[in-house]
């Protein structure tokens, strides 16, 4: 199965490496379109779609992500993640 690598700045400090495999990628695509619909400040909605990801590490670190984006409600931060 080929992976894929996506570099994401976790912070102004230092940088993740996460590699998603190919069945994680289009998983990630219903994600972000199920994400897009919903607003940076409705945690519980949020909360709910990133309850349904199956655990993996590349899954985890990507949720992490966006859970640190969506607690500051980093509005501009939440769209451009989500592209």
């Amino acid at each position: 199965m080929q992976e894929q690598t996506l570099k994401k700045q976790v912070n102004t400090q230092e940088t993740q490496e996460v590699n998603f495999s190919e069945e994680e990628l289009t998983r990630l695509i219903d994600i972000k379109i199920k994400l897009r619909a919903i607003d940076v400040f409705e945690w519980s909605a949020i909360k709910k779609v990133l309850e349904a990801i199956p655990p993996s590490p590349a899954m985890n670190a990507w949720k992490v992500q966006l859970e640190k984006i969506a607690y500051m409600c980093d509005e501009d931060g939440y769209v451009k993640f989500l592209e």
